[in-house]
């Protein structure tokens, strides 16, 4: 054991996270906690361990840094990096399909870990993605690829992106009525928590996208709340007419609030091709401001130019 190991230390402060003043002084404390507690230093996404492999004090440490909000991503090597997923790693929350354990050879791995097995081993995804979920029906199949997509355990890394939009889409197809319930349950929790990381993950427009069209198409009103997460595509053009132009508008100026050079870059021509749709005064004048201030007017200018002649 390293001389700088305290496992009681390392407990008393696991347990004292929530009288700390502020979030920082959290972080700072599960940084603590994984230098005393043993734990190994640094991480690779992906390489989770098995929850049962830690100590019992380290599982004891782990489970109070899983119930407090916003640190999960200071912890660990072989800890999972989001929080919603330690939460269910380590038993604070019931675990989900990536979590229930399958015969996977002489013993019983959960999914997740089957997955990262058939990365270590070469497997092709679609192999991997028929063994790791084997047995699912199609709603826990679909909830499975969506953590996936959105990071959970590494697994979209492991195997280079293979979860796209589109094969969310179809998994809500071949689930029917029920994937259209999951999603629109899904799309409202995600709404009310207001894109919460801590609790859903990296969930971009790109990855909400599918969900989104699949609950408008069944005749469900999209929250509010999730205005700023439609993704600029031809694809949502039905969504976006639905909304008022007061919650378009609104929605675009909180977009483009920070943007920077890379922003336009990668979107200025998203918004030209649904401008009759997302362009307003207000919104070319934020603009103009963000190209004054970053100074963009050789590059982009022109171009939010001739968007104002063709209003």
């Amino acid at each position: 054991m390293s001389p700088n190991v305290d496992k009681q230390a390392a407990l008393e402060l696991a347990h004292s996270l929530d009288q700390l003043p502020d979030q920082q002084a959290r972080i700072d404390a599960v940084e603590r906690i994984m230098a005393l507690g043993g734990f190994a230093p640094g991480r690779k996404i992906g390489e989770t361990s098995l929850f049962e492999s830690f100590d019992e004090d380290q599982r004891e440490m782990l489970r109070a840094i899983a119930r407090r909000p916003g640190v999960a991503l200071r912890t660990g090597a072989g800890v999972p990096h989001l929080a919603c997923d330690l939460r269910r790693w380590a038993g604070v929350n019931e675990p989900g399909p990536l979590e229930q354990l399958i015969d996977a050879g002489a013993r019983q791995l959960p999914r997740w870990n089957v997955f990262q097995d058939s990365a270590t081993n070469a497997e092709p995804w679609p192999q991997a993605r028929a063994r790791a979920l084997a047995g699912l029906d199609p709603v826990d199949e679909l909830e499975s690829l969506f953590r996936i997509q959105r990071g959970s355990y590494g697994i979209q890394q492991l195997f280079k992106n293979p979860v796209t939009p589109q094969l969310i889409a179809d998994a809500i197809d071949a689930g029917a009525g029920r994937a259209i319930e999951w999603a629109r349950d899904l799309v409202n929790t995600i709404a009310e928590a207001e894109l919460d990381f801590d609790r859903f993950g990296n969930v971009t427009p790109a990855i909400l996208s599918p969900l989104l069209r699949a609950v408008f198409g069944a005749g469900h009103p999209l929250p509010p709340q999730l205005d700023v997460a439609i993704e600029w595509i031809s694809a949502n053009r039905p969504l976006f007419e639905s909304l008022p132009p007061s919650r378009r508008e609104t929605a675009v100026l909180r977009v483009i609030a920070p943007w920077g050079p890379v922003n336009f870059k990668l979107s200025l021509g998203a918004l030209e091709e649904l401008a009759d749709l997302l362009v307003s005064g207000p919104v070319l004048d934020e603009l103009d401001v963000i190209i004054a201030r970053h100074k963009l007017a050789e590059r982009y200018g022109a171009r939010v130019a001739a968007l104002r002649q063709k209003r």
